[in-house]
């Protein structure tokens, strides 16, 4: 008996036949033989543990095995095909198909679709018809090679859609002899036997289901085949150890893969434990101050122009440098200021210029980062802001665009949620309170700056907190020749700086800093644009007449009546603009169309004035109305 268990320890895919051999040898007949190949299966039954080369059944021994120890010659090692599932539902549904196969799969039309499209068109070459099993008959149009339709299978032929081939070639012939078609021109037609390639397409898919299902069950003999034997223990508890180590060990593997993921990924953002963590979460960075940003040194000097907004600013400055000289006699510090006027007049570049100049620590936030999608988080980041500057004060608080957090709060009386205060509501209370509230301390100045001064709220522009109203207004003629003065120098220029500033001043009445500033970058991109090496005064020209009314239309020419027209209403604002007094001092006239002047355009030259007399305004409104009686004069007719 020994000898069968170490012979069965070593079982292959061969120990079937080899059990059967044996027995004849140990005088065991073949009931016998087959009982002990049963309960021997049943036994391998209980696991599933894939064997390998470094996993072998020998006799068991109490001598403990060598590294050197190679598996038996006549073994073999097989890679385990694990049965799934999938192979299975495969194979029934290619079984499904060959049970519901439809012969006529071809797509087909009606006799009437036949008739309209190919029939009558002449595109009909020749016409099959298949037999199939059953006495099914089927018929197929061919085509006219230069008018072939694609369709799966046989791109030259249609299906025609018919319960009887015979109905379908009486009709095919009577509408021949409707049309008095020769005998010798009549469509043919030709019979083929197409039951052979239904049998073997039948016979392709039966075969490919039978191999599947075949497959399905030999790989999971094959599993069985080739799991550890139970002979190979002395007891069941040996076994049940055996099998643990071996749950054990793939356990390990699973942790070692996984460990190794993790380290590829990304960490993991600790959850924070306070509720000042989570905010900054949503926060962001520290708010920024000038020492980290400006990266040159900025001053007021970089800031031509303003020279009244320049003394009230420099004024908090000497606030927060030497505050002893003002609180000897008495005097409060002023916590803010609020700087106001038209876009692009330099009230952020005064903010900056202030950041350079003040010596101490300058913070600075724009309105809109008080905006969160989460309520309550604009009023934390304004406590944020004011705790930061606390910390470090004396020091300066600059928010641009304070109109974004500043409006005018809802008066609570509507019907939907009355007296509910909003998220802007709260970042505002929270912003009041942080000014001028219980907790304010001083040390800490507001500045901030605004193009809309109409919507703040009454509170927030109160003396206490934004004592002072420095309003910045448009440049005057002065300036305007800094502010071209400090833009041109940093061009390179045909002519001095000296003959194009004033000049340019003239051309330039109620423009902003920004306007200046965009006329002399735009020259620079027009001379480089014209392969000029230094940038002249026509680049100057045509920059200004680009930012006073646009680019010229020339894609979009006019006609010649029109052009007609045009030209006699510009001359009549010229002529009437030449004999009037008061009026302005006409420069350049074109009817080439712009993109800011519809069709003709006329520039003057404005004077510098803020009061205009009775007989200037009229002298102003006959000028306008001087094309409309050029138009009524020449052509008896004025236009739109």
């Amino acid at each position: 008996m020994r000898q069968i268990q170490c012979f069965l320890n070593t079982r292959t895919d061969r120990t079937s036949r080899n059990v059967i051999k044996t027995s004849r040898l140990l005088n065991m007949t073949y009931c016998q033989t087959r009982c002990l190949k049963r309960q021997l299966d049943m036994m391998t039954q209980a696991t599933q543990i894939v064997c390998g080369s470094r996993f072998y059944c020998s006799a068991p021994d109490n001598q403990p095995k060598k590294d050197t120890d190679k598996p038996p010659r006549n073994g073999r090692i097989f890679k385990i095909i694990i049965p799934r599932p999938e192979l299975f539902l495969v194979a029934f549904g290619l079984f499904i198909l060959f049970i519901t196969w439809d012969l006529n799969r071809d797509a087909a039309i009606s006799w009437e679709e036949f008739k309209t499209k190919y029939l009558l068109e002449g595109r009909v070459k020749k016409v099959f018809v298949r037999t199939y099993f059953d006495d099914l008959e089927v018929a197929f149009v061919q085509l006219h090679p230069l008018e072939q339709i694609v369709l799966p299978g046989e791109p030259d032929k249609v299906a025609v859609r018919m319960t009887k081939v015979g109905d379908f070639l009486g009709k095919l012939r009577d509408f021949e002899a409707e049309y008095n078609v020769p005998r010798g021109e009549q469509i043919p037609y030709q019979y083929e036997d197409a039951r052979w390639l239904i049998f073997f397409q039948k016979l392709a898919v039966f075969a490919i289901s039978l191999g599947l299902l075949g497959l399905y069950f030999w790989s999971k003999r094959s599993l069985m085949n080739l799991l550890p034997r139970a002979t190979m223990f002395k007891n069941e508890q040996e076994f049940k150890d055996f099998l643990n180590k071996q749950r054990e060990g793939m356990k390990e593997m699973n942790n070692t893969s996984k460990e190794a993921s993790q380290k590829t990924r990304k960490p993991k953002i600790k959850r924070p434990e306070k509720i000042s963590e989570f905010m900054d979460l949503f926060d962001g960075d520290q708010f920024s101050k000038a020492e980290d940003v400006l990266e040159g040194k900025f001053s007021f000097k970089d800031v031509a122009g303003l020279h009244e907004a320049k003394i009230e600013v420099q004024e908090f400055i000497d606030y927060i440098k030497t505050p002893e000289k003002f609180e000897e006699i008495g005097a409060r510090t002023p916590k803010g200021a609020l700087l106001l006027g038209p876009p692009g007049c330099g009230k952020t570049l005064l903010g900056k210029a202030l950041a350079g100049e003040c010596g101490v620590p300058f913070y600075y936030a724009a309105g809109s980062e008080f905006l969160k999608m989460i309520g309550g988080m604009g009023a934390a980041k304004v406590r944020k802001l004011f705790r930061e500057a606390r910390e470090d004060a004396p020091c300066i608080i600059f928010i641009d665009e304070v109109d974004a957090i500043g409006k005018k709060r809802a008066s609570g009386t509507s019907d939907i949620g009355s007296g509910a205060e909003t998220d802007a509501d709260q970042t505002l209370n929270q912003l009041l309170a942080e000014m001028d509230g219980m907790k304010t301390t001083q040390g800490v100045i507001v500045i901030a700056a605004t193009n809309r001064a109409d919507t703040l709220d009454k509170a927030l522009m109160r003396p206490g907190r934004f004592d002072r109203h420095i309003t910045i207004d448009l440049p005057t003629m002065k300036e305007r020749v800094e502010l071209f003065e400090l833009y041109l120098r940093k061009l390179k220029l045909s002519l001095p700086v000296s003959s194009l500033a004033p000049r340019l001043a003239q051309l330039t009445p109620r423009m902003s800093g920004a306007d200046i500033a965009n006329i002399c970058n735009e020259a620079a991109i027009h001379a480089a644009r014209e392969m000029k090496k230094h940038v002249h005064a026509s680049d100057l020209n045509y920059a200004c007449e680009r930012v006073i009314a646009g680019q010229p239309k020339l894609s979009n020419p006019v006609s010649i009546p029109e052009r007609k027209v045009i030209a006699y209403h510009e001359a009549g604002h010229v002529l009437v603009g030449w004999l009037l007094e008061h009026t302005d001092a006409l420069l350049k006239v074109t009817v080439v169309p712009r993109t800011s002047a519809t069709l003709g355009f006329a520039q003057y030259v404005p004077r510098d004035t803020r009061l205009y007399t009775k007989d200037q305004l009229f002298d102003f409104m006959v000028q306008l109305l001087g094309g409309r009686a050029a138009e009524d004069v020449m052509f008896n007719s004025v236009t739109s």
